[in-house]
């Protein structure tokens, strides 16, 4: 059994952009969660033994998608972020284009998904958030997702610092996303397969 996520990526001028971002905070204050990962919107994650059949159904997804520009807003915290238990840094994107994809998306790989990463690897959730799990065995569906591109997770004491220097070089103002992924989660992710969008 493995553990993917399936995701939208932005192209590769944002995602340089994000990057430098992710560097200026490792200059300042080391490693940190999240650091590392590429940037991506998550829209599911799921386990399963079927990855075959996952990607037959991504493919499939990707095959009636086109690129989408989509607005960025002003950075977030999540405090006390359910998986890390610290502080974690984001970009919100404006949901409205992507709440069908990621309805289609759940639904249609829902049938492979045991359930087992989110059971595992989060700490705690709203009442809204639990029966989403209980129904889809995924918590952040509807008005308790907030797309996003995240920078890193952070203890308290670094939190307003590493704010700082994300707000002096801001990301631009839109997003184009040009991909749908799938990404295998383990020590490192792994991009399993790109579906370049046109």
């Amino acid at each position: 059994m493995k553990d993917y996520f399936v995701s939208l990526t932005p192209e590769e001028d944002f995602k340089k952009l994000v990057k430098q971002s992710k560097r200026n905070i490792y200059e300042q204050f080391g490693k940190q969660e999240y650091l590392s990962e590429p940037p991506h919107i998550t829209l599911f994650i799921l386990s399963t033994e079927r990855e075959q059949e996952v990607l037959r159904e991504i493919e499939d997804i990707s095959k009636n998608l086109k690129k989408m520009n989509i607005g960025l807003e002003k950075i977030k915290v999540f405090q006390k972020d359910p998986r890390t238990g610290k502080n974690t840094i984001v970009y919100p994107i404006e949901k409205t284009l992507l709440i069908k994809l990621q309805s289609e998306v759940m639904l249609r790989l829902n049938k492979f998904n045991t359930g087992r990463f989110i059971s595992k690897n989060m700490r705690k959730f709203s009442k809204e958030e639990i029966r989403n799990i209980e129904n889809y065995k995924y918590p952040f569906i509807g008005d308790s997702w907030i797309p996003h591109i995240t920078i890193c997770s952070i203890e308290d004491q670094i939190t307003k610092k590493t704010l700082d220097i994300l707000n002096k070089n801001p990301l631009k103002e839109k997003v184009t996303l040009d991909s749908l992924d799938l990404y295998e989660i383990s020590d490192k992710l792994k991009l399993i397969r790109r579906f370049k969008l046109i």
